[in-house]
């Protein structure tokens, strides 16, 4: 669970964020649809049924900005979701990508496809930054020993120099 914010910490984070805006270095903030998928796997059903009314949501709220999951950009979805996107007078500048980088092979699968993801999200989506990325845990959440840490360092750096290549950044979700 969250912890709650006190009076306090959110009137100093508010003080912050004005006196950025001041200097015109304003924070942008997004809304991640995440909680849009596990509100409908609750109801039995797929998000990618509502990506509408999803983005309508998200922009009626006030966000300007989204962070999409990938699979919002498969080869089958992307232009639908930019023209989702376009409709509410929305950006996703963050694109969430997850997969398995504690091994070599895995690392290498992943790190191709996340490429791949970045360039064609890029062809559609100009105001890509960033890939938010997540690399998978082991089954039943074991601990992950040494040297697959090691590969899964040294594979996200390789992400990171890949995906700055093509003028995206990493951001490492945890």
């Amino acid at each position: 669970a969250v912890p709650p914010v006190s009076r306090r910490a959110f009137l100093v984070s508010s003080a912050i964020a004005s006196r950025a805006r001041a200097n015109d270095r304003a924070p942008a903030f997004a809304v991640q649809v995440y909680v849009w998928t596990q509100h409908y796997e609750r109801l039995n059903d797929k998000a990618s049924r509502h990506y509408g009314d999803i983005l309508a949501a998200c922009a009626s709220a006030g966000y300007r900005h989204v962070e999409l999951l990938s699979d919002w950009f498969t080869l089958e979805s992307a232009e639908r979701t930019m023209d989702l996107l376009r409709q509410n007078n929305l950006t996703s500048p963050i694109v969430y990508n997850g997969g398995l980088l504690h091994t070599g092979d895995g690392a290498q699968s992943t790190i191709a496809a996340t490429l791949a993801l970045a360039r064609r999200i890029r062809s559609v989506n100009p105001s890509l930054v960033a890939i938010s990325f997540n690399a998978s845990a082991l089954p039943r959440r074991e601990r992950k020993s040494d040297a697959e840490l090691e590969i899964q360092a040294q594979a996200i750096n390789r992400l990171g120099d890949e995906l700055a290549k093509e003028k995206v950044r990493l951001f490492v979700h945890q």
